[in-house]
């Protein structure tokens, strides 16, 4: 390379902000006609953000102007490569990407509900069962350790965000397979002196009964914000008591297994 060549090169290397450059065909050409060589070009490749035109009449274009073909491969590799989107935890906007899970909405911070994985199902009215000869059912509940909730809202209609994540199709750790909404129950919990319980069954006379009695369920409304996100709504306003989100129900009785995402409903 000749000295006025290689000071040009430096010169405009100097007077470009890196952070600010978006490399393009014409880009590389540049580099390439500096004959700074394939390996340089290359790092210089991987190392910035491009823009590239990689049509097959453009590729055979290209090559046809002296590009070699690793430095082809870098640049299609490049424009391959999946875009970085940055997720927030607790941004208030829905529409900024959040890791999967279930979050209570708010002005200025979502807060995200951790999940609570329970096999704690118990049974309730045996004493009355036995002295009826089964007539009187025993009931089946779930049971959440901690007399209340962490999350807390004073809303008495709060606004949810569901966020399911696309390539596993679910709420990945957190929730299982689940993909939308309606595959959970809005249900308001019972409160005792260290846990919180529902009724998810019955055991009579007549057999087994899975599923939550209608008195505890609360309706709920799910809108589509874009894929994998949904907003949900109570349809009716909250009484001040514990509630959750509850899917699972998988196994029978003391082994069944549910996953409850709960919060509560303060003055």
């Amino acid at each position: 390379m000749n000295l006025k060549i290689a000071t040009i090169a430096l010169a405009v290397a100097l007077s470009t902000p890196a952070a600010a450059e978006t490399l393009s065909n014409e880009t590389v050409l540049t580099l390439l006609q500096a004959e700074l060589g394939d390996d340089v070009v290359i790092a210089k490749i991987k190392s910035s953000p491009s823009s590239f035109d990689l049509s097959t009449d453009t590729i055979i274009k290209l090559k046809q102007l002296g590009v070699s073909g690793p430095v082809l491969a870098a640049m299609i590799t490049a424009s391959a490569a999946p875009e970085q989107i940055e997720t927030s935890l607790d941004s208030p906007d829905p529409t900024i990407p959040h890791p999967s899970g279930i979050y209570l909405g708010g002005s200025e911070k979502m807060t995200r509900i951790d999940a609570t994985t329970t096999r704690q199902a118990r049974t309730s009215g045996m004493l009355g069962a036995a002295l009826t000869g089964g007539l009187t059912g025993m009931r089946i509940k779930a049971a959440i350790n901690g007399s209340t909730a962490s999350v807390r809202t004073i809303e008495a209609r709060p606004t949810f965000y569901f966020y399911f994540d696309q390539a596993t199709q679910g709420l990945s750790a957190t929730g299982g397979s689940v993909t939308s909404p309606q595959e959970f129950s809005l249900i308001r919990f019972e409160s005792k002196k260290d846990k919180r319980e529902a009724v998810v069954g019955s055991v009579g006379i007549g057999g087994s009964k899975s599923g939550l009695r209608d008195k505890d369920q609360r309706d709920f409304e799910a809108t589509q914000i874009k894929p994998g996100v949904y907003k949900v709504v109570p349809i009716l306003a909250l009484d001040v008591g514990e509630y959750g989100f509850i899917s699972g129900g998988v196994g029978a009785g003391a082994n069944a297994t549910f996953r409850v995402f709960d919060f509560k409903v303060t003055k």
